[in-house]
């Protein structure tokens, strides 16, 4: 495959520097990409479109389930409704059920022409991708203190103890921060830990410009511990403002609202899934991975 093409056709469908040296990056710190990376049609040797895919472990009602994520979805523009897109797709899901995968994810958004393509290949709306806001008051620093340096251990071993009765993308790998680094679909350049007295009861995944901190994960293994280090974030007085990334049904979201964030009742953005063996409904699936019960979990970083 021509890498100078792929990364052409990725700025031009994504501004996303995706280069040789990057692709090698990526494929040296994700154990959930595959040999093959992406999928991509070609004619009069010129790549024409492109669709990525990840394989990962999921935490179902049943156990753990192996999925497909598909990422980057990408068509010249001077080539598009030509039906490049979706016969990848098929591939892309011929594929992923020879691997005896049965569920395939992916994001969009529903202003996105794809977004009628993927549901005419059997994709249904799984649940929606929102954004919060809450205007930072001033704070005291409390009893809870913010670290901007925090060992990637203790972040695994916070995460491993949120997250052991909860269900969907629970199965991360020790090194996610740097995967989800290499990607750079939702950069961060903020890594904190929260610690009442010595103890770490919490950390963020972040992004900040200027005065705005867009919060990708903030995770505490008591639910009840949120609030606390939200203000303590609110103490570090450059912010004025803070933004959720979210996903609805996800754990912990109430905790979020309860903290004075205001959950934006509209959102184009939405999750995805089809199921490659048309054995289960939208509504199994859900209730498979703990919808029903609130113990659904994934956040921004989780996605590819």
């Amino acid at each position: 495959m021509d890498g100078q093409q792929v990364l052409e056709l990725n700025i031009k469908c994504f501004g996303w520097f995706l280069s040789p040296d990057q692709v090698k990056f990526i494929r040296g710190v994700d154990s959930r990409a595959p040999d093959y990376f992406a999928l991509y049609a070609v004619e009069d040797e010129t790549v024409q479109s492109q669709v990525g895919v990840v394989t990962l472990d999921t935490q179902s009602a049943s156990g753990v389930e192996k999925v497909g994520y598909i990422w980057g979805v990408a068509t010249r523009p001077s080539f598009a409704r030509k039906g490049y897109a979706k016969k990848l797709m098929e591939k892309a899901h011929e594929r992923l059920s020879a691997e005896g995968i049965r569920y395939s994810f992916l994001g969009t958004g529903k202003s996105l022409v794809a977004y009628h393509l993927y549901q005419k290949l059997g994709y249904k709306d799984l649940t929606l991708l929102k954004r919060g806001l809450k205007r930072c008051k001033a704070q005291e620093q409390g009893d809870i203190s913010f670290n901007s340096k925090i060992n990637n251990e203790i972040i695994v071993d916070l995460f491993s103890e949120y997250s052991k009765n909860l269900f969907g993308f629970i199965k991360r790998p020790k090194n996610f921060l740097e995967v989800r680094k290499a990607w750079s679909w939702m950069p961060y350049d903020l890594v904190g830990g929260f610690f009442e007295g010595e103890t770490p009861i919490g950390y963020v995944v972040a992004s900040t410009e200027g005065k705005v901190i867009k919060i990708r994960e903030l995770c505490c293994p008591k639910i009840e511990d949120i609030n606390k280090c939200i203000t303590a974030l609110e103490s570090e007085s450059r912010f004025e403002y803070m933004v959720l990334e979210c996903v609805i049904g996800s754990y912990g979201i109430s905790a979020f609202m309860e903290s004075g964030f205001n959950l934006f009742d509209e959102s184009w953005g939405v999750l995805m899934v089809k199921d490659l063996t048309q054995g289960n409904t939208i509504e199994e699936i859900r209730n498979s991975y703990g919808f029903e019960e609130m113990k659904f979990h994934m956040t921004s970083i989780d996605e590819y």
